[in-house]
């Protein structure tokens, strides 16, 4: 295993090298005697005690490219600070992986960074919203005051100003993406109750085009809050 005190040799770490140092208890702060691995498309999240650290996979796609180590930095610049708006507490900071000048890999260390992590507050899995609705833990009034706060921080939120059109066709794109992602890694459960709101917004776009044109060019013309 590679640890704080293995060498790589003079080569550059690879995604695999990364991981299973990430993977060790030994070479994160503290007195860590696990790390749970989460893995999604995108990402590998490693579990520690009280922290969660997220490492973007270096995948290319549609509308992304973060094969280089300087994209990965700047996503998770714009990861902190769009998350930030919303949950301050929880989004703590970007933490380098850095390879020192004996080869060894380091969190946070004063080497050459080869990569960089997301360092977030570790949140109680079961009170997850996606576990949560799998399980049928969850209350109208919990979900009505989680509306209401994001209704009143898109209304405040700086407006883009864009034809009612594009706008339309953004949104059906956004949710065909979360279709596919639902139907690759969703649990069974949350399908079942995830597919048929998409469905809903989705007819909810066709049979009201005309009635959200208008909020868009209303909205657009109105004076900005401030």
């Amino acid at each position: 295993m590679l640890d704080g005190s293995a060498t790589l040799e003079g080569a550059d770490p690879t995604i695999r090298d990364k991981v299973r140092f990430l993977r060790d208890p030994a070479n994160y702060p503290g007195r860590e005697d696990r790390v749970e691995v989460v893995e999604t498309h995108f990402s590998w999240v490693f579990l520690t005690r009280n922290r969660a650290y997220k490492l973007k996979k270096p995948a290319h796609g549609e509308g992304f490219d973060f094969r280089r180590i300087e994209a990965r930095r700047r996503n998770a610049l714009t990861e902190l600070r769009l998350n930030r708006r919303l949950a301050l507490k929880t989004y703590l900071g970007l933490v380098a992986l850095t390879k020192q000048p004996d080869g060894s890999l380091r969190l946070d260390g004063d080497g050459e960074p080869v990569d960089w992590l997301v360092q977030m507050v570790r949140l109680e899995a079961h009170r997850m919203l996606d576990r949560r609705l799998a399980s049928g833990a969850w209350h109208h009034g919990e979900l009505e005051t989680v509306a209401w706060r994001l209704a009143e921080f898109f209304a405040r939120a700086r407006r883009v100003n864009s034809a009612p059109a594009i706008h339309i066709a953004q949104l059906r794109k956004e949710l065909r993406r979360a279709e596919r992602v639902l139907a690759l890694a969703g649990e069974p459960k949350l399908r079942v109750r995830a597919m048929p709101v998409i469905r809903a917004l989705d007819a909810f776009l066709t049979r009201n085009r005309g009635f959200f044109c208008r909020r868009c060019r209303d909205r657009s013309s109105a004076p900005a809050d401030g």
